[in-house]
């Protein structure tokens, strides 16, 4: 990946401090687009969609030492994201652009890191490591394991386990070394990338959201073997009137020589109220996605990977009156590495998407990325 590099004396700052240390900033990117196909089966044939979905992303980094804090070592950075909109619910259009498009945009990898030694503390949101994601199982692949766009329906494998690193918040990391490393976040609004406008300026309730406290504890490491990585993941989150959610991620990664395995288990336990009323405690909604994948480099540069998920769900909410309570998904995929340049074919089949009786069908996407 190529780096802009801009080293700048910093001196004669605003809030007082002096004789700060040469500090350098870095300037990287990328951009990825692909084109998407879902084909969809039965009475849903006329939901199919096909269309070019695109990201582009800018990262700025600035890394130095605080003398007036005993030379600690910081990290500062942003990042502005302009992903493609998505596609309407009737999926004849392109949605408005939402408060939550909004978050995204401006939200992305912002953080300030502070490092003494192995011990970090990092205060922003979405940069610390997460459960978000399916790479201990979906070696080769972009995007979710599931099959989102069958049936015009979001997929229901879980995708974090409940993490909310996407929120603004503060974490601890501590690093072992050989062993791993152990991360503990608190977020005092789990709302996604909730900052509050203008450094709290113009402060209300409707600026603020509705969403209440999440922390998590998380560990990724490998304890010392060659070729592991376990991920181990537990989130909790009040969301107000009384109602608390919690989740969790579990699975671990072995590659030997050519060839990955993986396995992952993500658990969403959401409160509902759907079918509960006045002083009865609501049940909550446990959502349980399993999931294994394998894949085998068949050159340096050319890999081939599988995946499949199950999600289930169980107690309370829809899966009350739900006929369908499961979600399976087979994905395929083949990757190229040309250097600053990927390119990824993949193929997806997918049943009962979104919960839904026959909302079966199948996906293909082509993928391209190039790191700047």
């Amino acid at each position: 990946m190529k780096k802009l590099l801009l080293t700048t004396a910093l001196t004669g700052a605003v809030v007082g401090l002096s004789n700060i240390a040469v500090a350098q900033t870095t300037i990287t990117g990328n951009l990825a687009m692909s084109y998407f196909h879902a084909d969809n089966q039965g009475t849903n044939k006329s939901k199919d969609i096909h269309g070019f979905g695109k990201e582009a992303q800018i990262n700025f980094t600035n890394r130095g030492k605080l003398p007036g804090l005993g030379n600690l070592d910081y990290v500062a950075g942003f990042s502005v994201e302009m992903d493609g909109a998505d596609a309407t619910s009737t999926g004849t259009g392109t949605a408005a652009v939402t408060a939550g498009v909004l978050k995204g945009l401006t939200a992305e990898n912002t953080y300030i890191d502070l490092v003494s030694g192995t011990t970090t503390v990092s205060i922003g949101a979405d940069h610390v490591f997460n459960s978000d994601g399916h790479g201990l199982v979906q070696h080769v692949g972009f995007g979710y394991l599931g099959a989102d766009g069958v049936g015009n329906t979001r997929a229901s494998i879980a995708r974090s386990g409940g993490d909310q690193y996407g929120a603004f918040g503060v974490s601890l990391i501590q690093n072992f070394p050989n062993i791993g490393a152990l991360r503990l976040s608190w977020m005092p609004q789990g709302e996604g990338a909730a900052a509050l406008n203008d450094i709290f300026n113009d402060a209300n309730q409707a600026t603020a959201g509705d969403g209440e406290r999440a922390s998590t504890v998380g560990f990724r490491g490998g304890f010392g073997v060659k070729g592991l990585q376990v991920d181990a993941f537990k989130h909790w989150r009040e969301l107000g009137n009384g109602l608390n959610a919690d989740g969790q991620s579990l699975g671990l990664r072995y590659t030997v020589g050519t060839v990955s395995f993986g396995v992952q288990q993500m658990i969403e336990n959401g409160a509902s109220t759907s079918n509960n009323t006045g002083a009865t405690k609501p049940l909550q909604r446990k959502n349980t996605t399993n999931m294994i994948g394998a894949s085998l480099a068949l050159s340096k540069d050319l890999s081939v990977g599988y995946t499949y998920g199950e999600n289930k769900r169980a107690r309370g909410g829809e899966a009350a009156t739900q006929a369908v309570k499961s979600e399976a998904v087979n994905a395929v995929a083949i990757g190229y590495n040309m250097g600053p340049a990927t390119a990824i074919l993949q193929y997806k089949n997918a049943t009962n998407v979104g919960y839904t009786a026959a909302n079966d069908g199948e996906t293909i996407g082509i993928y391209t990325n190039i790191n700047f």
